[in-house]
């Protein structure tokens, strides 16, 4: 079962068992109730005690003493910081080789 994808505006296509988009934390798939016909492949991938069949919608309420907003990001400019030493030790592509 095929439905269009709200993450990508609806140009592309996801399965009814999915993975929300590449960046996702937790690294988990999502089960749409709405669109699975049960066809059991999700399974055969998967195992039967990977897919959370009863799984509800939950609401928790957490007692903190702080939360972190993050709303953006600026590009980080690493020439500004001296001790980074940034383009001015020379790079090798054999220091970053596994092969050495």
């Amino acid at each position: 079962m095929e439905v269009y994808n709200r993450f990508d505006a609806g140009i592309g296509v996801r399965k009814a068992v999915y993975k929300p988009h590449a960046q996702a934390v937790p690294d988990i798939v999502v089960k749409d109730r709405e669109h699975c016909i049960e066809c059991g492949l999700c399974y055969d991938a998967c195992g039967k005690e990977a897919i959370l069949h009863e799984d509800e919608e939950r609401h928790l309420e957490i007692e903190a003493a702080s939360i972190v907003v993050a709303t953006g990001y600026a590009t980080f400019d690493a020439r500004n910081k001296a001790q980074l030493r940034y383009l001015i030790i020379p790079t090798s592509s054999r220091a970053w080789s596994s092969s050495g």
